[in-house]
């Protein structure tokens, strides 16, 4: 496993990026402390890579807009 650190330097990406990108599904990370912090899977060790972003996301939410409260 690959801190944060680590793997944006091997990817190339800001923080940011990389926070979107584990939220896209792209990247596959755990939690692993009570300070925030992520550690990473390398992309070449994960066993089966997650769809495509744009297909895994209309699967995920169906078209709908995933935000709560009043409308």
């Amino acid at each position: 496993m690959l801190t944060g650190k680590q793997i944006r330097a091997s990817l190339g990406v800001s923080r940011t990026t990389l926070g979107a990108r584990r939220r896209q599904g792209r990247v596959q990370g755990r939690i692993c402390n009570e300070l925030g912090e992520w550690l990473y899977w390398p992309p070449d060790a994960i066993p089966h890579q997650a769809t495509a972003p744009d297909a895994h996301a209309a699967a995920s939410d169906n078209g709908r807009c995933r935000a709560g409260g009043a409308v």
